[in-house]
């Protein structure tokens, strides 16, 4: 069923470099308040770091899109990173490291301007520090926001772009990054992102957009700090946990040649039993029970019966990154006359962010390989 993790005439060039001389604009303030200080030897916040960062990509899209224009080209993909280290013993025990947090502006060219455009991005990310030498430091970054296309689905002007059907669509990444330390204040670096474009089926069709992309750049440190390592605590909480969330959003069908896509409610409950392996990764074993009211409108268009309510067995795996919760499942349909039958694996990711204590949330994506079907939000606790 089409969805994405899967008009406008074309907006000029201009129009997407706006927000980059914003950005540019209020970078130089943001110097002046917090980099001029040490600047003029005044001295500053001696518990955190400020940084300036830029990033190049070229890649691949994953998805099989159409290749008849002779202009389409690899995507490319610029971004401007705004981010801060707070050197301070409690955000160091949240997972026992050191992490840059901020802001990252992108501008993405996806390589084939007649059907799919452009996009501006704009996602707040966390960036651990997994290794850390006096040289060389490798970061797992993950990030999460919305994004702006130039390009939607039309079904005259348009009709082969079955990727994009909304203006404003969200925007997930991970990225593995290495840094190689050349100056107390300057840092080049290189990684490997994977990133998705979607609307998270709020609307008809959208496929989305997945590209990995590899990339280089520069950091630039506004107050430079020696992060010294901390004593890390031993890990002794080993104990099985139950991991609960509700989650809830919105349905989108696909359209016929009779009735138009429509939404229904989606929403349930899912609950896993994991084993910590450590104070970052967790694995274990769970279920899902949620009712899906697409299935409904299925029943109707095809003279078929449908399960409104979905039950799955799934394979868990989480990862703690601070407050921030990443969650994978890998689940198997045990209920017959699900809503998507030719395809019983679907897959569930969480994106959580500790709100207090054991509780979460955040949004989740239900997906069936490269095609998802619904975005929801989350509430999530840990037991």
């Amino acid at each position: 069923m089409p969805g994405a993790f899967h008009g406008l005439a074309f907006l000029p060039a201009a129009t997407y470099f706006t927000p980059v001389k914003s950005l540019l604009f209020f970078m130089v303030g943001w110097f002046i308040l917090f980099g001029g200080e040490k600047v003029l030897g005044q001295g500053g916040d001696s518990t955190r770091a400020y940084f300036i960062d830029a990033r190049f990509h070229t890649g691949k899209i994953l998805d099989n899109i159409p290749t008849g224009n002779s202009t389409v080209r690899p995507p490319f993909m610029a971004e401007l990173d705004l981010g801060i280290i707070k050197n301070e013993q409690r955000v160091w025990d949240y997972a026992n490291c050191y992490a840059k947090n901020g802001l990252a502006l992108s501008y993405i060219d996806f390589g084939d301007a007649k059907l799919l455009g452009k996009a501006a991005g704009l996602t707040i990310f966390t960036e651990p520090h997994v290794v850390r030498s006096q040289r060389f430091l490798f970061t797992f970054r993950a990030g999460a926001g919305f994004s702006y296309l130039s390009k939607l689905y039309n079904a005259d002007s348009n009709p082969d772009n079955i990727y994009f059907s909304q203006h404003i669509s969200f925007l997930l990444l991970l990225n593995p990054t290495l840094y190689y330390v050349i100056h107390p204040q300057w840092r080049i670096l290189g990684g490997v992102q994977f990133s998705h474009i979607s609307n998270g089926g709020s609307t008809w069709p959208n496929w989305g957009i997945n590209i990995v992309t590899a990339n280089v750049g520069v950091s630039y440190s506004l107050h430079p700090l020696e992060l010294k390592p901390r004593s890390r605590k031993p890990f002794t909480d080993r104990h099985l946990k139950v991991i609960a969330h509700l989650f809830g959003g919105s349905h989108t069908s696909d359209p016929t040649d009779t009735d138009p896509s429509k939404k229904r409610f989606a929403g349930g409950v899912n609950v896993g039993v994991v084993k910590p392996l450590g104070r970052v990764c967790s694995i274990g074993v769970g279920t899902e029970f949620f009712y899906d009211g697409v299935s409904k409108l299925l029943e109707e268009q095809n003279n078929k019966p449908y399960n409104t309510f979905v039950g799955s067995v799934s394979l868990q795996n989480y990862f703690f990154f601070g407050k921030i919760l990443f969650g994978q499942q890998l689940a198997y349909y045990i209920t017959p006359h699900h809503p998507n039958p030719d395809n019983n694996l679907y897959q569930h990711y969480l994106l959580e962010y500790r709100i207090k204590g054991p509780l979460y949330a955040g949004i989740s994506l239900h997906a069936h390989g490269k095609v998802s079907d619904f975005v929801a939000f989350t509430t999530g606790v840990i037991f």
